[in-house]
């Protein structure tokens, strides 16, 4: 990675991607931590999600942190994804304090939750740019660019198939696995959604929107139950049956029977899934008094 200032912040940048972003005049922490991006971004409260469009990808061959060993990295995209964030919620610097470490921004979080998951076996999006303001970056004004990903989104795709058996087990299995691998190494994702993961063309899946990965620490099983519930809740009943759900978690467990362990999973999952979908429910009601709020009002009679 090239590192580079100016007096607003610096930015660590993938040195394939330097010309490429240079000629866009997009070198630089302003430049990229300014940049609404090519057509209509993503805003939620905190953040902006971005797209950096090039004409065609940069020199210097595939990006090594697509593909696995069974299977030959793709050559980098001609898109990034420029996540901005405004700052940092104060209980995510406070977390790390408490853990006893130095507070990190956003966008750090998820630069390093990458490059630990892609160390752990895990395919992930591919980290093109780090930016951080110059002083307290913790508090705010950070930014990660990564590769566009290529395939599927899982949710879309799930939605929509009806293909062989055969090919929806495999599917089931890769999901299973990618989960096991994560909780396993000692991961959780927290929004372990479908939406969040890309069917490759290989059979393999991309798991991507990392910054909120956590590491082991307390509660670590609470929260793998809380992801497997969200995979669960994301899963549309007429394409992923009960048989289909029950396989998942055999093979998640790595067990031909169920057993007591796989009944007892099976009762933590349904809970924590209902206590999402009330969750859900709830959040839908308030958004649809707020949005009628906002709307016009009578006339007094």
């Amino acid at each position: 990675m090239e590192s580079r200032a100016d007096e607003r912040g610096t930015v660590r940048i993938d040195p394939r991607w330097l010309p490429a972003l240079r000629a866009r005049g997009l070198d630089s922490y302003s430049a990229l931590i300014g940049f609404a991006g090519d057509g209509p971004a993503r805003e939620k409260r905190r953040r902006r999600i971005a797209r950096v469009v090039f004409s065609a990808p940069p020199p210097g061959g595939a990006s090594a942190a697509q593909g696995t060993p069974e299977t030959p990295p793709a050559a980098p995209a001609p898109l990034l994804y420029l996540k901005q964030h405004l700052r940092t919620p104060l209980r995510e610097a406070l977390g790390d304090l408490f853990a006893g470490k130095a507070p990190r921004s956003a966008a750090r979080r998820e630069w390093e939750a990458i490059a630990a998951l892609r160390r752990a076996g895990l395919d992930t999006m591919a980290p093109v740019a780090l930016g951080e303001r110059r002083r307290f970056p913790w508090l705010g004004g950070s930014f990660i660019a990564t590769e566009g990903v290529s395939g599927t989104r899982l949710e879309d795709f799930a939605a929509s198939f009806r293909g062989h058996f055969r090919e929806k087990r495999c599917i089931l299995l890769s999901l299973a696995r990618c989960a096991r691998l994560m909780h396993g190494a000692g991961f959780t994702h927290r929004d372990f959604y479908l939406c969040h993961l890309f069917l490759r063309s290989d059979g393999g899946l991309t798991l991507i929107d990392l910054q909120r990965v956590t590491r082991g620490g307390p509660g670590h099983r609470r929260r793998a139950v809380k992801d497997l519930a969200a995979l669960n809740y994301s899963a549309p009943s007429p394409a992923v049956p009960r048989a289909a759900r029950m396989r998942f978690r055999l093979a998640y467990l790595g067990r031909r029977r169920a057993g007591a362990a796989g009944r007892r999973l099976a009762r933590r999952i349904a809970r924590k899934t209902e206590r999402i979908r009330r969750h859900d429910a709830n959040k839908r009601a308030r958004a649809a008094l707020a949005a009628a709020g906002r709307g016009p009002t009578r006339a007094a009679p």
